[in-house]
């Protein structure tokens, strides 16, 4: 499998030259400092979050390293308090403990910790989530019509980028599953002989540190770790066809997307 480290680094840019140079040609990139005010980087610890916001019932995700394959049934562990949860992630243990994408607007307090960046200060915003945990394992996946900046807040992330063109090596779940947007592989505990189309691949590994910020483009498939403790925050808004990363993520991003929902109409 190649790896290649051509992904640029900023720490500063404009919303115009954000928009031009990287949102506009599906282009991440790596935007160091961008919230090194933020007060989130000094408030968020497992035990400071769990007094605020532990009765809120979340998810929890734990990847099996028995598995060369995955799927969100094979991580999803139900539903528990988030107290429960981020007071398991305040030891030191080396057991997975993965919260994904909390809506902060079931927790609008969390604004308060957070300011949006300035290089997005004329996107039109959708969501905002926080991921939190200790020792992460993200699913190989992409989004389809959605942009995202991730921000780093506690701990550190790596983060693993394929482009839209390598999707076809990455072995996603076929498009007319719920899971059309993510791959088969458990890049956790990688089998690369059951995944040979992989080695052909272009890994770009990112290392984000608190402050830190990364712009996910659209079909972009991503794999994210968190390393012990780790809380990030991350800026949804929606893509347009001009930004999208090429014709068969387009095509696949709509297919799934309808099929999707006919799904959801015949098994209600």
């Amino acid at each position: 499998m190649q790896s290649e480290t051509t992904i640029s680094t900023v720490t500063d840019i404009s919303p115009d030259e954000f928009q031009a140079q990287f949102v506009s040609t599906c282009t991440p990139v790596v935007l160091r400092g961008a919230a090194k005010t933020w007060r989130a980087l000094q408030a968020w610890n497992p035990t400071s979050l769990a007094e605020r916001f532990g009765t809120m019932e979340v998810p929890l995700r734990r990847t099996p390293l028995d598995e060369p394959e995955l799927s969100v049934e094979k991580v999803h562990q139900g539903f528990f308090s988030m107290a429960e949860l981020l007071n398991q992630c305040a030891g030191d243990g080396p057991d997975e403990v993965y919260i994904p994408g909390v809506p902060f607007k079931s927790v609008p307090a969390l604004f308060e910790d957070i300011d949006t960046p300035n290089f997005l200060s004329k996107t039109r915003l959708r969501a905002v989530s926080g991921f939190f945990g200790r020792n992460t394992r993200c699913l190989g996946h992409m989004h389809p019509f959605a942009q995202a900046v991730l921000t780093q807040v506690v701990g550190r992330k790596k983060v693993v980028l394929y482009a839209p063109q390598d999707l076809d090596k990455l072995y996603l779940h076929p498009w007319w599953q719920d899971g059309f947007f993510q791959s088969r592989i458990n890049f956790h505990a990688l089998e690369a002989e059951r995944f040979p189309l992989l080695r052909e691949a272009c890994a770009h590994t990112i290392h984000l540190e608190p402050g830190d910020a990364l712009f996910i483009p659209v079909h972009w498939l991503h794999v994210p770790v968190g390393i012990d403790f780790s809380a990030s925050v991350t800026h949804w808004w929606r893509s347009s066809p001009g930004e999208w990363g090429g014709v068969a993520p387009a095509l696949r991003s709509i297919t799934g997307s309808v099929s999707a929902s006919l799904q959801n109409v015949f098994h209600r």
